[in-house]
């Protein structure tokens, strides 16, 4: 991210997710875009708002963000989720970020790309300085990059 790039706060600012889309934009110097409720719930204005302010980097609850992926948008970079388990991808001509993350964990624990031709969606692997433990049934750990 540069100080010529324009990002959306879409997050309610009691959701952490609302820490990573302010605090990067602001570091960075670019431009901040809060999303209006009256386009909030609407994917077709959200897409036209996005497509006519450029704005490139956007982050989505996990629902919306499925039906996000149907519309035609020409401006984003970067689409992040997280929230929810991500059930479908759909191929865009931007990265898809999906993102894990505990509150406790403050915001993210783990981050991927997800490419749509894999056929899994994977969570991701954790970010810098920390570690992932995935435990499965009986809580039994599961081997690393099985994380999906």
């Amino acid at each position: 991210m540069t100080h010529e790039d324009r990002t959306a706060k879409y997050a309610g600012f009691g959701f952490d997710a609302s820490i990573w889309e302010m605090f990067p934009t602001w570091i960075a110097g670019a431009e901040l875009h809060i999303i209006d409720e009256a386009i909030r719930l609407d994917m077709i204005k959200l897409n036209a708002y996005f497509n006519e302010k450029g704005i490139i980097i956007a982050f989505l609850p996990t629902q919306l963000c499925e039906q996000f992926m149907s519309m035609d948008n020409h401006s984003l970079r970067y689409l992040l989720t997280g929230g929810d388990k991500l059930k479908q991808v759909k191929p865009v001509p931007y990265k898809l970020v999906n993102n894990y993350g505990p509150t406790e964990n403050t915001v993210v624990a783990t981050s991927g790309m997800i490419d749509p031709e894999q056929g899994t969606i994977p969570i991701g692997t954790a970010i810098a300085n920390t570690r992932f433990l995935h435990h499965g049934f009986f809580i039994r750990p599961v081997a690393a990059r099985r994380t999906r």
